[in-house]
């Protein structure tokens, strides 16, 4: 949360949390559209957070998105290059030091959700190619 993005998306986080529907968000200098902003990171961390508050559900969202990090590599990789490798892949995978510099510093949480869904939906995709 003491991320340079991350009191951002704890506040449309919020947001959601407290109009899921509503388009328009008027604490933010005078209001604007949160749909300009992409809303996924930020309505699991709300969804999660009704449970207790959306700071908690911040950090499952990230721990989800940390621990499917190795599961996507290692599905992309099996498609692609066979299941010795994608092993590898996985283990490596886990510890590359940009991700965690891209969540803990500059709190970054929808562009690793990001990227961990596209590699998801690659291995998919290499699948029934």
């Amino acid at each position: 949360m003491n991320t340079y993005d991350g009191g951002t998306h704890l506040f449309f986080a919020s947001h959601y949390a407290r109009g899921w529907f509503d388009p328009w968000e008027e604490r933010w200098f005078g209001g604007f559209f949160v749909y300009s902003y992409p809303p996924l990171a930020h309505q699991l961390i709300a969804l999660i957070g009704y449970t207790q508050d959306v700071e908690w559900g911040y950090r499952v969202v990230q721990l989800a998105v940390l621990a499917g990090l190795p599961i996507a590599l290692w599905l992309l990789t099996r498609e692609g290059f066979g299941a010795g490798a994608a092993g590898w892949a996985a283990l490596f995978g886990s510890g590359i030091a940009g991700v965690y510099l891209l969540l803990y510093t500059f709190g970054q949480l929808p562009t690793i959700l990001a990227v961990v869904l596209m590699l998801a939906a690659g291995a998919f995709l290499l699948r029934y190619w």
